[in-house]
């Protein structure tokens, strides 16, 4: 399937190991699964598709074959769930020997709380006048 790399969300750089270890990789069952996993993605995608899709991702190999996929917002998700399965899960396998469970989990960083007792914000539509 052909996907156009404009249409895809921008993402800050994928998240590489420098070697030192992090504390995804204390919890990964294949460590560098991960880096292993967008090196295949990034030959099969070409640079364009895999940087604005893949590069704001991270994730980590858990236990039972599980791929949890951590993107910046439910939009990207979507993305890469609606053109990008099927690579992903044959990537994966590649790596894994076996096929995975994919879960993504979704990065709220910027998230500001709600606060239900927040006084309103006057809000003025704009209008537009026939000339």
């Amino acid at each position: 399937m052909e996907t156009n790399p404009d249409e895809c969300p921008p993402a800050p750089n994928h998240h590489s190991h420098n070697g030192a270890a992090s504390t995804q990789e204390l919890f990964d069952v294949v460590p560098g699964g991960w880096d292993r996993i967008c090196e295949i993605l990034h030959r099969k995608l070409g640079e364009d598709n895999f940087s604005r899709c893949f590069a704001g991702t991270s994730a980590r190999v858990t236990g039972g074959g599980r791929l949890v996929i951590s993107v910046p917002n439910p939009i990207h998700q979507l993305w890469i769930e609606s053109n990008f399965q099927g690579v992903l899960n044959d990537a994966a396998a590649e790596v894994l020997g076996t096929a995975a469970r994919i879960e993504f989990s979704v990065a709220l960083e910027s998230a500001q709380p709600f606060s239900k007792d927040a006084a309103p914000q006057d809000v003025k539509a704009a209008r537009v006048v026939g000339t």
